[in-house]
């Protein structure tokens, strides 16, 4: 449950619940009374903190916005920052003020080209995004972060990153470099989420990744045939959304434990290549959809007729 600060008074702020919620920071920011009350309940407890950026707000004597909370929020734990399309955020920092951060999340609109420099101090960050990085120098920031559990970024290049036994979710937004190297890099790799990449080898790589649970591409327009991990009896959850050019699905029987599917916007397959889903004898959910409406209505019937839930993974 998100709860936003501006619409709390102070001792509904010193009694906040201290886990299933978060709190949201309006662009306008909050008083300072307001700020100091959170950040003594913040203390007790990391409850995640969501925070809008809008560069045409200012701070003043009594109220602070942006990141300037930080300079009061120094129990913050679990960020996430939010900038809206105005002026673009140069700098991040302000959260040198806080004391250790565990997770977060720069999405919307950030200089490309910021310094991370300061997310160095945070020895416990087990979660980074960064909606539109990453460039060289800031994967060299990212690289001392040793404890790094899930990381999202826009750009890899894999060749700058060493390897990191820790990291067990990767998600990539836009482009993923010397994608060979992915399984030496994250050995231990887990869940990874691929959107709008394109791989020279034809996603080859997903075929040498032992331990895949989860495994996502989002809007991958050159993926033809259905990529498999080198051990599909591990898949949970498999999703292909935007997979107009897909052209087989035969490959769903070899994740036998298989959970979870999700598959959208499919052109070149028919309803009937997934009846080899019937051997899926630990699949509880799946759904699918065609750009066709009449096989939609087709695979709907089909897939609650075998007892499985027609909705998309985690609703």
């Amino acid at each position: 449950m998100q709860l936003r600060l501006d619409k709390l008074a102070i001792d509904e702020i010193r009694n906040l619940p201290l886990s299933n919620i978060s709190v949201k920071i309006e662009r306008f920011g909050a008083s300072i009374n307001i700020l100091n009350a959170l950040n003594s309940r913040l203390a007790y407890s990391q409850v995640p903190i969501v925070l809008s950026i809008d560069g045409r707000e200012q701070s003043s004597e009594t109220t602070l916005v942006g990141l300037d909370i930080f300079q009061v929020l120094c129990w913050a734990g679990d960020i996430s920052m939010n900038a809206v399309l105005t002026l673009p955020v140069q700098s991040i920092e302000q959260l040198s003020k806080v004391r250790d951060i565990t997770r977060l999340r720069l999405r919307g609109y950030f200089d490309k080209k910021i310094d991370l420099g300061v997310i160095e101090k945070f020895s416990n960050l087990v979660e980074l995004e960064f909606e539109l990085g990453v460039n060289k120098k800031q994967l060299e920031v990212i690289n001392k972060c040793k404890k790094l559990q899930t990381l999202a970024v826009a750009r890899l290049d894999l060749n700058g990153l060493f390897r990191n036994e820790n990291i067990n979710k990767l998600r990539v937004g836009q482009l993923l470099s010397n994608s060979r190297l992915l399984v030496d890099k994250t050995p231990n790799l887990v869940e990874i989420d691929l959107e709008k990449c394109k791989d020279q080898g034809n996603f080859a790589f997903i075929s040498e990744l032992p331990n895949i649970s989860s495994l996502t591409f989002r809007y991958v327009k050159s993926m033809r045939n259905m990529c498999m991990t080198k051990n599909p009896k591990k898949l949970k959850t498999l999703q292909f959304i935007g997979a107009s050019a897909l052209e087989s699905v035969g490959s769903l029987e070899q994740a036998d434990e298989l959970e979870n599917l999700l598959m959208t916007d499919l052109e070149n397959v028919e309803v009937d290549d997934f009846f080899v889903l019937k051997k899926l004898k630990s699949l509880k959910c799946a759904y699918v959809t065609f750009k066709d409406p009449k096989k939609n209505a087709k695979v709907k019937k089909f897939i609650e007729d075998e007892g499985w839930l027609y909705q998309q993974p985690g609703l």
